[in-house]
């Protein structure tokens, strides 16, 4: 039995590799391209700085937040003030 991979999957076929040393062949070529497959890892990186780049903008919007917050309040407290003829 010989593994094929290809865009349908794994294809099971009869060949050469029967046997023994025929199973550990196809072990073998099935761990390396496994191991030499890359595919999983980019897309865990490209999580990865999508995860720190939202966290970025959280402390920044925060931080953006609490000084807008106090913009506004000054802005109230003048126009309270002016209102009133203070």
């Amino acid at each position: 039995m010989v593994l094929h991979f290809g865009a349908a999957g794994v294809v099971f076929t009869r060949g050469e590799a029967t046997g023994r040393k025929g199973q550990e062949a196809i072990m073998k070529a099935t761990l390396k391209k496994f191991f030499n497959d890359e595919s999983g890892a980019t897309a865990i990186e490209y999580g990865l700085i999508a995860a720190l780049v939202s966290v970025a903008a959280i402390i920044a919007l925060g931080s953006m937040g609490d000084a807008l917050n106090t913009m506004f309040e000054s802005v109230a407290t003048i126009l309270t003030n002016a209102v009133a003829g203070t």
